[in-house]
């Protein structure tokens, strides 16, 4: 039981940084805390496995075979290339395209909008034209679509 607890304490406390402290951090903070741990857990690693490292010998037969490894990983890199480039040949395949339902032309589909449009142009037109009566139109001096004074100048005097 004395080996265990401090184990789980442990978890809890490392759950804890990752689900509550970590997400809050930004991005770069984040990157540069692993590359701190990351540097400190390899340092501690190499000190603790030192003597093993400096006394293991099974790598040392590995350095006769080093040329032919090589060798043979270059070959498969370059007859992979060129059979990945005369597989394709002169064309690039296409893809298959879905079939798509047609839609309505774009005439069809703006009919209604440029028809109420025009309908309430139309219908401004007449509120706003001025007439001789003074008393039957709302807004007498105001012309907006201007077609009683298409041959006057903006700056001449009215």
């Amino acid at each position: 039981m004395q080996i265990v607890l401090p184990s789980i304490i442990a978890l809890v406390i490392g759950g804890a940084i990752v689900f509550v402290l970590l997400p809050r951090l930004a991005a770069p903070m984040l990157v540069g805390l692993s590359l701190v741990i990351l540097v400190f857990a390899l340092w501690q690693h190499v000190t603790l496995f030192r003597s093993e490292y400096r006394l293991s010998t099974w790598q040392e037969q590995l350095k006769f075979y080093a040329p032919f490894v090589m060798v043979g990983a270059l070959l498969l890199s370059i007859f992979s290339y060129f059979g990945f480039l005369f597989s394709m040949g002169s064309t690039v395949p296409e893809p298959v395209m879905p079939n798509i339902p047609l839609l309505p032309s774009p005439q069809t589909a703006t009919n209604p909008v440029t028809a109420a449009i025009n309908n309430g142009i139309r219908n401004t037109s007449t509120i706003f034209t001025p007439t001789n009566n003074a008393s039957r139109s709302i807004l007498p001096k105001m012309n907006i679509l201007g077609t009683n004074n298409r041959n006057k100048s903006f700056f001449s005097p009215i």
